[in-house]
């Protein structure tokens, strides 16, 4: 069922569309529900038998709602309209949100914070990719989540149980923390575990604090940028299947459980932040420390740091990591230490590539003409044009290697 261009279904109540034998497409500018963002009265159903859409690429359009129900029997759910100043469209909003997907869900929502309930029905499974954006939006899951992909989430604030994902995992809470007010959720706050093939969090000035934290097949990077105003870290434990580093710019970092890395294991602090929980830390190869003074590691991962815009333009993978794996580091300690060091061919012979063209700085063949003292090559270097012979045998000493005596008594 696709409704185009420019159209808008409100009423008073609930506003009902559903499709029993396919899909719904929402294509341009059509609204849904309430008529502006700032509404927030109206109750969307919206089900269908296959894929749920929506693309919005000209004028205003969104889904708006206090109440949303979305559910696709046999496959996905895009409602992924956010806010687009060139489409001159502000996008979706929702206060709460129950969906129901045989497959994707991809949700973008703007201004408000949004309760989401996640295919309940079938224990919080997701068969396929979760992908949410909140631009001035928090989200908070009432259920706790199993993805068969990638769960990626960029919002304001992200709050909920757990979330388990056989791909990635990764949750930003850093590019619209600061407009929070005081009534809306902050940071990044799971009472349960989080898991992924690799798992990346960061907020900005928000705290995190979850449950263990755990990859089973690549890093863990837990990163807290915020330094204007102090905050935590908390972590319950967890495990890394290769490297893992937690960071916060201002304040304290607790681990709270046992924390296992295959590889490397930084826990790092800007000044005046401390690291509780140090006996937790474990590295398979001995190599877990507590670091403080890691205050540059904030505008380092910033300048890493993109926002897609949306859910169209997020992809895994996208987010800074610090390497901290054995070869990165010795790599580092190597471009540390060397210009401390003479190499041995150096040392060995005036030809390595320290000369030029093989010859010292100071030959004369090396200075302009006009400071030569003689038009020709130093004797001994590669370039003289004479060859230079010294006896270089083992001359006799005339003077004896004896026991020589003086006497220096007077004689009278």
């Amino acid at each position: 069922m696709p409704l185009r261009d420019d159209v808008l279904v409100t009423a008073d109540e609930t506003v009902s569309i559903r499709a029993e034998a396919g899909g719904i497409a929402l294509e341009g500018s059509v609204t849904v529900g309430d008529e502006t963002t700032d509404e927030n009265s109206a109750h969307v159903v919206l089900a269908a038998r296959d894929d749920i859409e929506q693309s919005v690429t000209q004028g205003d359009g969104g889904v708006r709602a206090a109440a949303l129900e979305a559910s696709s029997s046999q496959g996905s759910i895009a409602l992924g309209a956010g806010r687009d100043e060139a489409a001159g469209s502000d996008g979706n909003a929702f206060s709460t949100a129950v969906l129901d997907s045989a497959g994707d869900i991809v949700l973008a929502s703007s201004g408000r914070d949004t309760l989401l309930e996640v295919n309940a029905e079938n224990q919080g499974m997701v068969n396929g990719d979760l992908k949410l954006y909140g631009e001035d939006n928090g989200f908070k899951f009432e259920n706790e989540l199993t993805v068969r992909g990638d769960a990626l989430i960029d919002a304001a604030a992200v709050h909920g149980v757990g979330i388990e994902a056989e791909k990635a995992l990764e949750i930003v809470a850093a590019h619209h923390d600061d407009s929070r007010g005081p009534d809306s959720i902050t940071g990044i706050d799971f009472t349960g575990d989080l898991e992924g093939s690799h798992v990346t969090l960061i907020t900005d000035n928000g705290d995190i604090h979850t449950g263990a934290v755990s990859s089973t097949e690549g890093f863990v990077n837990i990163y807290r940028l915020g330094t204007s105003e102090r905050g935590g870290v908390t972590v319950g434990g967890g495990s890394s299947a290769h490297t893992a580093a937690i960071y916060n710019g201002s304040g304290d970092v607790n681990v709270a459980g046992d924390f296992t890395a295959a590889y490397t294991l930084y826990v790092l602090t800007a000044a005046g932040g401390a690291a509780a929980g140090a006996e937790h830390l474990h590295s398979l190869i001995s190599k877990a420390a507590a670091v403080g003074g890691a205050d540059p590691l904030t505008s380092v991962i910033r300048d890493a740091l993109i926002d897609v815009g949306g859910v169209a333009g997020m992809r895994p993978g996208m987010l800074p990591h610090l390497d901290f794996s054995v070869p990165a580091l010795e790599d580092a300690d190597v471009a540390r230490v060397s210009p401390f060091f003479l190499f041995e061919v150096d040392a060995r012979a005036p030809v390595d590539s320290f000369f030029f063209l093989h010859l010292r700085p100071d030959a004369q063949s090396a200075k302009p003409d006009e400071e030569k003292e003689s038009g020709v090559l130093e004797e001994g270097l590669p370039g003289h044009p004479g060859g230079v012979i010294r006896d270089l045998r083992v001359q006799a000493d005339p003077m004896p290697r004896g026991l020589t005596l003086e006497s220096e008594e007077e004689v009278l």
